[in-house]
């Protein structure tokens, strides 16, 4: 009976050898008391992924025993990869693996959580910290494609190349670098700024010796008689008498209109009329007798044929407009200065014909002023908490434009009216336009009398102007 309990007793332990051995083997790596397994994640070539456990020399996948100090090397195993591969880690994802991953995966699972193990995504690179690769060196990529399409210029809608002589009309003119500039003016004013821009293809070009005009003959055309013009007149010197009035009240119309003829223009707003010189010192004298009446700038001014004059009186006025923040600076923001040139310009050009019976002229004016000024008080914080206020200026401002080309006979005077237009009111009568128009009330109609007196032997240099109109200023 004894023997028979001892046998059971071997039985029971050999079972027990036989059935836990392994298995806490498999746990603990062949080790006693070893910590509990964790699976690897350094890799699919490690130990723990598929090689002979170094202990045991039992490969984990295959269960079939291996020498425990050479682990048999696997398709995955670092001493399998390509060099570069073991030298960059970042690059090992890139490196394909071989044999069968999904039997590499299938047995790493941990016991104790009942989960099955996933291998961690690669490694994000941070956008801050990445390294922007340099763009490389030499010359930027291609934008915008250039071509040369043609050896000869195109002539298919019949144009020439021609050159006018000039130096008759630049040679004369005094007081200007560049009198040819005159000349490229008026064949613009007459062919049109257009036609240079669009087909067909033409260019226009001056030197002071020179214009250069490549286009069709119908542009020839035009250009050369105008050329002739210049060239004839030789820049004679002209004498022009220039006034600029308002009225108040467009009623003086009543008793001037039966002595002026009307004059179609293109500029909408704008009225012209020709009167004779004899009606047009009459009409001068009339208005001058109303309350209303304000000459604004009377004058007489020398210039040569073709060339552009500009009489103006312009009077900066400087306010505080806004604010600017500036750190470090008292209360952080400073007032902004700003400067307003109050007052008008007047440009003409004039050019008279080959038969000296009528006059041509490009006239260009511009009124700006400041009707009034509205405050504003802007509080504001220093650093110690301190508010103070700022006052602003916000000026409305006024302005009236005119740019005509008109002709008339020089034995007539050219009379333009801009119609009723903003003025300012009464803060502004102390400045220097005596508050262009009128003070009183905020409406007024500015006049503009053109009186031409023919050539002169005076020159440019000399010319007088009366109510602080600046001399003539050629470009």
């Amino acid at each position: 009976m004894r023997w028979k309990s001892a046998r059971i007793v071997v039985v029971l332990a050999f079972v027990a050898a036989t059935w836990f051995v392994p298995a806490t083997a498999q746990e603990s790596g062949g080790r006693p008391n070893a910590a509990p397994w964790v699976p690897d994640v350094r890799g699919f070539g490690g130990p723990a992924s598929g090689g002979a456990n170094p202990a045991t020399g039992i490969n984990l996948q295959t269960g079939q025993q291996g020498s425990a100090t050479q682990p048999p090397a696997s398709p995955s195993s670092p001493a399998a990869l390509p060099p570069a591969a073991t030298q960059d880690p970042a690059k090992a994802d890139a490196v394909p693996l071989q044999g069968n991953a999904s039997a590499r995966t299938s047995q790493l699972t941990d016991t104790g959580a009942g989960t099955s193990w996933q291998p961690s995504a690669a490694p994000q690179s941070d956008p801050a910290t990445t390294q922007v690769p340099a763009a490389p060196p030499g010359p930027p990529a291609e934008i915008t494609r250039v071509s040369k399409t043609f050896e000869s210029l195109p002539s298919g809608a019949g144009q020439v190349w021609r050159e006018y002589d000039i130096l008759p009309y630049t040679s004369a003119v005094t007081g200007s670098d560049h009198p040819e500039r005159a000349v490229v003016d008026w064949i613009l004013r007459e062919t049109g700024q257009d036609l240079w821009f669009h087909e067909p293809f033409g260019f226009l070009s001056a030197s002071r010796d020179k214009v250069i005009v490549y286009h069709t003959p119908e542009i020839h055309n035009q250009v050369l008689p105008l050329v002739d013009r210049l060239n004839s007149a030789r820049g004679q010197p002209q004498l022009m008498e220039l006034g600029l009035y308002t009225v108040s009240n467009p009623n003086w119309r009543a008793t001037a209109l039966p002595a002026m003829q009307p004059v179609q223009l293109a500029s909408p707003g704008v009225e012209a009329w020709l009167v004779s010189k004899e009606n047009a010192a009459r009409i001068i004298h009339q208005l001058g007798t109303r309350a209303d009446f304000r000459n604004q700038a009377s004058g007489r001014a020398i210039l040569h044929d073709g060339q552009q004059f500009t009489l103006a009186r312009r009077n900066p006025d400087q306010f505080i407009r806004t604010i600017q923040w500036t750190p470090g600076q008292g209360t952080g923001y400073q007032p902004v200065l700003t400067q307003f040139d109050e007052g008008f310009d007047i440009a003409v050009s004039t050019l008279t014909s080959l038969d000296g019976k009528t006059i041509e002229a490009a006239i260009r004016c511009n009124v700006d002023q400041i009707e009034k000024k509205t405050n504003v008080a802007v509080p504001v914080t220093d650093a110690s908490g301190l508010t103070q206020r700022i006052n602003l200026q916000i000026p409305q401002i006024v302005s009236w434009r005119l740019e005509e080309r008109v002709r008339w006979p020089v034995d007539q005077v050219l009379v333009l009216s801009c119609g009723v237009v903003t003025v300012p009111r009464g803060e502004a009568i102390n400045r220097p336009l005596g508050g262009l128009l009128d003070s009183i009330n905020n409406r007024a109609d500015a006049l503009l009398f053109l009186d031409y007196r023919g050539p002169t032997a005076e020159r440019p240099d000399g010319t007088t102007a009366s109510n602080q109109l600046t001399p003539i200023q050629p470009r």
